[in-house]
């Protein structure tokens, strides 16, 4: 890897951040009606990449906009669980050690879905949705490191706690 592609993944990982932090000191409509539509060229840049070449705080980016946007947008939570989710699980499916900052950012974004668009989120299902998260999230309580598996088992009690609100609502 030669000087220049280092110093445009340092540059592009120091981007990314910014927006982590420019997502959570601003205004939830600024966020909605302005950073968010830019945002998209970040899901087609990730869904395009080798995945050699994806950047794991993209995952975080959007982790912090379903934070500060909650229960909003469907259609960038099709999006997300569809270019972002689903390329990183075919990342990190097979084994438990490649890509571990991937995995990690994917189990905190698969938790900000479930806590912060769960509506939306499971209105985005196809043939083996339900399967790929309980998959993702099973996986993640598996794990040997503490982080990993604590993000499993919160995110698995997001989710009950979830549905039980929705039978409960629905009697």
């Amino acid at each position: 890897v030669n000087v220049f592609t280092k110093s445009y993944q340092s540059f592009n990982r120091t981007l990314l951040k910014f927006f982590i932090t420019l997502v959570a000191c601003t205004d939830t409509q600024v966020v909605l009606n302005q950073i968010l539509p830019g945002l998209g060229q970040l899901i087609e840049t990730y869904d395009s990449s080798h995945q050699n070449n994806r950047d794991p705080n993209v995952l975080l980016v959007f982790s912090k906009v379903l934070e500060k946007i909650k229960n909003t947008q469907y259609n960038y939570v099709v999006s997300i669980w569809n270019y972002l989710c689903l390329f990183t699980l075919n990342m990190i499916k097979n084994d438990y050690m490649s890509f571990p900052e991937h995995r990690m950012n994917f189990f905190i974004l698969l938790k900000s879905l479930i806590s912060n668009s769960f509506i939306s989120f499971f209105q985005a299902q196809d043939s083996n949705f339900n399967k790929d998260v309980i998959d993702a999230i099973t996986w993640a309580i598996r794990h040997n490191q503490p982080l990993m598996y604590e993000t499993g088992l919160e995110t698995l009690l997001i989710l009950v706690q979830n549905i039980n609100t929705i039978r409960i609502v629905n009697g």
